[in-house]
């Protein structure tokens, strides 16, 4: 099986389980999953996250949050963290290291975290996008939620998995 299939098995899998969007970026094209993964574990695409993008600046606010920022801080941390999103969408990005350097990294989130509520974040978001902000609050409401604890336990498994099929333990 090759590692492209089975990281798409690994990431489906977690969806069912879980409800939680996850999407992996081989940054390095390290894994060849840009070429040959499945699009709907590239990228952000819940409703969330594609409402986001469909207003003005959206996509590019998005791009720069997750392809700019979120990769300068696993390229610095090294290790797993929480991330907030310009829409104050909280996610675990855990960073795939091969060798001491990142060769891309899983995004665990596209979910609200249980105790932690991100309404005025996103209202925020709303207003400076120039969408309405019921719905945002709609369509984050709609989001599973989950503990943080179980997202670093999924994290701790994708870590394991990586590290594997050709990565290094960042944990």
């Amino acid at each position: 099986m090759s590692s492209q299939h089975e990281i798409t098995t690994l990431i489906r899998s977690f969806c069912e389980l879980t409800g939680v969007g996850i999407c992996f970026y081989d940054t390095e094209q390290f894994f060849r999953y840009n070429r040959t993964g499945e699009r709907e574990y590239m990228g952000h695409y819940c409703d969330f996250c594609r409402f986001v993008r469909s207003l003005p600046g959206g996509r590019v606010a998005c791009d720069k949050s997750d392809h700019v920022e979120a990769t300068e801080l696993a390229r610095a941390y090294g290790k797993p963290f929480f991330h907030r999103c310009h829409m104050g969408l909280c996610e675990l990005v855990v960073p795939v290291l091969r060798q001491g350097r990142m060769q891309g990294m899983v995004f665990l989130g596209q979910c609200r975290i249980e105790g932690e509520d991100a309404s005025a974040d996103i209202t925020e978001g709303a207003r400076e996008r120039g969408g309405d902000a019921a719905h945002f609050l709609e369509l984050y409401g709609a989001l599973p939620c989950i503990k943080r604890e179980h997202l670093m336990a999924m994290g701790d498994l994708f870590d394991l998995y990586f590290s594997r099929i050709g990565g290094e333990a960042s944990f």
